[in-house]
């Protein structure tokens, strides 16, 4: 069998898996994943991401994997999307979703993938909490060293993809400053004070509401916020350097589709 290692399992791995899947039988594809849960990516995960964030693409520009995400997140029970805050008005493809809502639809298609796979007769090996430590040139090909549960393990491949994706930046703040607004729950700790915000635009409004919702909330459809009992003191400036906000924009295959909002 043709041999093939992936190194992560989030966005890229599955679209490269879906890609694989299309060739003749006969392909052995494992993924080695470092977290104890496949499929999502790092910016998607429950513990990486606030649950008030949206996904920065719509459902239209998020190519199919085995099914499309708009189809998936209909099949949804209703209580679910109640929970998340969505209402049948926002089933339709430029909607922007929750990003954890992203991760949960990715995780779902690798599972689907792995039986596409069986169906087809490749073989698909995913293995979680596998951390790779090293991947060597050899005579035909590479070896893969990862670490799992204390022990070392080896695999072989005649192709290998690095599908690491994201690295959060691993810094302290000192005396309050936040090199970085990733990963977003560690705005969590922020006390409600005065806030400056360099930046206004995606990532300057993801921080600026994972820290408003920390304490309070968001009434009547987003457009009130409410404070909580502690946050007399919160106040938040976004400070734009161009002096704009982000307008959001959106990709469409041929046979291109006239777009529902533009700007001049």
């Amino acid at each position: 069998m043709f041999e093939v290692v992936i190194v992560g399992s989030g966005p890229t791995s599955l679209y490269t898996i879906a890609a694989l899947l299309d060739r003749p039988a006969g392909l052995s594809i494992t993924v080695l994943e470092r977290e104890e849960m496949s499929g999502t990516g790092m910016p998607f995960r429950p513990e990486e991401t606030d649950s008030v964030l949206l996904a920065n693409i719509a459902s239209i520009e998020v190519p199919p994997i085995c099914e499309s995400l708009l189809d998936w997140i209909t099949g949804l029970p209703d209580a679910v999307l109640s929970h998340l805050g969505i209402s049948e008005d926002d089933l339709h493809e430029r909607h922007f979703f929750p990003r954890i809502l992203l991760g949960a639809y990715l995780r779902s298609q690798l599972g689907r993938l792995a039986d596409l796979a069986e169906e087809r007769g490749h073989r698909l090996h995913i293995y979680n909490s596998a951390p790779v430590v090293d991947v060597a040139r050899v005579a035909g090909g590479y070896t893969v060293t990862a670490l799992k549960e204390g022990e070392l393990l080896s695999f072989s491949a005649r192709s290998v993809v690095l599908a690491t994706g994201h690295v959060w930046p691993e810094d302290d703040p000192e005396h309050g400053y936040y090199g970085s607004p990733w990963p977003s729950v560690k705005l969590h700790a922020i006390p409600a004070t005065d806030i400056g915000i360099l930046g206004s635009s995606l990532s300057g409004i993801d921080a600026a509401l994972s820290i408003a919702c920390a304490h309070g909330r968001f009434e009547e459809g987003g457009s009130r916020y409410v404070p909580g009992p502690e946050a007399e003191g919160l106040h938040i400036t976004l400070m734009s350097r161009k002096g704009l906000l982000p307008e959001a924009d959106f990709w469409c295959d041929l046979p291109y589709l006239p777009l529902e909002y533009a700007t001049p």
